[in-house]
């Protein structure tokens, strides 16, 4: 054979963690380089080894770099911009009272973005295992956070702070930013096709506990004497724009009713906009 050069690659991948919603993927590659003249017949080899860590959302098809799409920095530095733009709206002279901002902002985006979002998301999501996997997480969590809150601020800590402060700190620990916070990172680091993973989690799980328990606990340690009532608080989860979306959006995906591809890239384009207006009012 004349003097010439083989190469040649082998991958050889396999799993390392797997879970329902994400997989990690050890790629091992495999590079050859073989070498041959015309007295010596058998091929000197070189071989090299190098490892890739891949992370998979097992809703998207492709794998994607660990190193490159998974990291947190970009994600949370992303997260900054509308940080600091609402700070620096603060120091405009003419600019609306940041209360009002707060309150208009939060509305819009609860009676119109977000059920645009949560209709687009869940119109064609694949129905399975996660509808009621995440909400048990979710609830779960709401109910671990509830028991050390109370445990802590309301029995070992009682009387060191007042009612309302301990209040507060219980719900602080038992609710999280789930939507607004949880929606960009999901994105980032699971793909658009897990967008559906905090909205299920926030208004299948929290949302319900939030002006149910939410409410009780907000009366109990208030100073008001307002009341409220399991019935009252879930009439109020029942008629929230969300929850209609998700009523409506899961109905259309059952059916199989046809969306025109345009109405359903505006509601996704339009709900894009949900975590940065959030961040732009805090």
């Amino acid at each position: 054979f004349p003097s010439h050069d083989i190469h040649s690659n082998l991958q050889c991948i396999t799993c390392s963690w797997q879970q329902p919603f994400i997989e990690l993927v050890l790629r091992v590659n495999w590079q050859s380089k073989c070498k041959t003249n015309d007295h010596d017949t058998t091929p000197k080899c070189v071989c090299k080894k190098t490892y890739v860590f891949y992370c998979h959302s097992a809703f998207t098809a492709p794998k994607r770099e660990l190193l490159v799409d998974c990291t947190m920095i970009d994600v949370f530095l992303q997260l900054a911009v509308p940080l600091v733009c609402g700070v620096l709206y603060r120091h405009i002279p003419i600019a609306v009272s940041t209360v009002d901002v707060r309150r208009v902002i939060s509305s819009i985006v609860l009676n119109v973005f977000i059920p645009l979002l949560t209709f687009g998301v869940l119109r064609d999501v694949h129905i399975g295992e996660h509808l009621w996997t995440i909400p048990i997480i979710s609830i779960s969590s709401v109910l671990v956070g509830l028991l050390l809150g109370y445990v802590v601020y309301g029995v070992l800590m009682r009387g060191i702070m007042s009612t309302a402060a301990a209040g507060s700190l219980i719900l602080a620990c038992t609710w999280c930013n789930a939507m607004y916070l949880g929606l960009p990172i999901t994105t980032a680091v699971l793909g658009e096709g897990a967008r559906h993973i905090p909205i299920e989690y926030d208004y299948l799980g929290m949302t319900p506990l939030l002006f149910s328990i939410g409410t009780m606990i907000c009366v109990r340690y208030g100073s008001g004497r307002s009341t409220a009532s399991w019935s009252e608080g879930l009439r109020h989860v029942i008629t929230l724009p969300p929850m209609i979306a998700i009523a409506v959006a899961l109905l259309v995906n059952v059916l199989n009713i046809p969306i025109a591809p345009w109405l359903s890239a505006a509601c996704l384009k339009a709900g894009s906009v949900v975590p940065q207006l959030m961040l732009f009012s805090i």
